[in-house]
């Protein structure tokens, strides 16, 4: 290289008075130098103790290569772009910057990563042992994105909304918050659940084993719904009133609440019975086996009608019985014989037709 030194020099010196040299070779000791110029084009090209060096320059752009000790470099700038490209012991970098861009590649023991900057957009990507992982942030967007031993997951934040996804043994995950919304979905073992809480309403949704359960609380109103095993039930709470719906081996029931207002509705094996109180009153209604019964009680008075067998006007016994004020009288109906009893201030009358 020392020859390269004088090789340059003396052209140097050479142009300084005049002279023009198309080309100088120059060996010495083993190296080998070539410098020329020609068309404004300057190439300098050596080899020395096992290393080769090009060094260039034309138009503005400017290249340098060499090759030592296994190690192969490339640097070269042109029209404002700088790039560098080098590999050392099975290391490959490659690094440029153009235009305010700025990217870095290398690759080392299997490694690969990638680094730009371009335009107040950072990303990183990098892949490692199986893992790959980029990393982002454009605008004020933060993104990451990963993958290591079967797990996938993406983080990413823009306008104040952060999210997390992630894939990990089967278990898909997913976290968000946005103006003032929270989100969690996940699913894991078959398992699907989301949790969400957006403008003080809280939600939560699960799926498993067959079991799907809801459950939900906004202004006030707290409602639950699930699915199990052919059982579904409903369970909400609005404004004092509470309610529960449930269906269960074909039996549908409801029980509710409101305003002082308790009813129930049930329907099981082709029985349908309803009960509510009301005010004070209490009513129970039945329907079994082609028999309707109905029950009340209201201000002291009791009433009870019950129809058998589905039949009024034939062989079928219509019957009512009620207590008001101290009477209580029955009336009946059965094979076209209409029976009515009272007993009323210790009178007791029976009239038959």
């Amino acid at each position: 290289m020392e020859e390269l030194g004088v090789i340059v020099r003396s052209w140097v010196s050479y142009g300084e008075v005049g002279c023009h040299m198309e080309k100088l070779g120059v060996i010495a000791e083993g190296v080998v130098s070539v410098w020329s110029q020609s068309e404004g084009v300057v190439s300098v090209w050596s080899q020395a103790e096992a290393v080769v060096s090009v060094w260039s320059q034309a138009e503005g752009v400017v290249s340098v290569w060499f090759q030592s000790e296994g190690v192969v470099s490339v640097w070269f700038q042109s029209e404002g772009v700088v790039s560098v490209w080098f590999q050392s012991e099975g290391v490959v970098s490659v690094w440029f910057q153009s235009e305010g861009v700025v990217s870095v590649w290398f690759q080392s023991e299997g490694v690969v990563s990638v680094w730009f900057q371009s335009e107040g957009v950072v990303s990183v990507w990098f892949q490692s042992e199986g893992v790959v992982s980029v990393w982002f942030q454009s605008e004020g967007v933060v993104s990451v994105w990963s993958q290591a031993e079967g797990v996938v997951s993406v983080w990413f934040q823009s306008e104040g909304v952060v999210s997390v996804w992630s894939q990990a043994e089967g278990v898909v995950s997913v976290w968000s918050q946005a103006e003032g919304v929270v989100s969690v979905w996940f699913q894991s073992e078959g398992v699907v659940s989301v949790w969400s809480q957006a403008e003080g309403v809280v939600s939560v949704w699960s799926q498993a084993e067959g079991v799907v359960s809801v459950w939900f609380q906004s202004e006030g109103v707290v409602s639950v719904w699930f699915q199990s095993e052919g059982v579904v039930s409903v369970w909400f709470q609005s404004e004092g009133v509470v309610s529960v719906w449930f269906q269960s081996e074909g039996v549908v029931s409801v029980w509710s609440q409101a305003e002082g207002v308790v009813s129930v509705w049930s329907q099981a094996e082709g029985v349908v019975s309803v009960w509510f109180q009301a005010e004070g009153v209490v009513s129970v209604w039945s329907q079994a086996e082609g028999v309707v019964s109905v029950w009340s009680q209201a201000e002291g008075v009791v009433s009870v009608w019950s129809q058998a067998e589905g039949v009024v006007s034939a062989e079928g016994v219509v019957s009512v019985w009620s207590q008001a004020e101290g009477v209580v009288s029955v009336w009946s109906q059965a094979e076209g014989v209409v029976s009515v009893w009272s007993q009323a201030e210790g009178v007791v009358s029976v009239s038959g037709v």
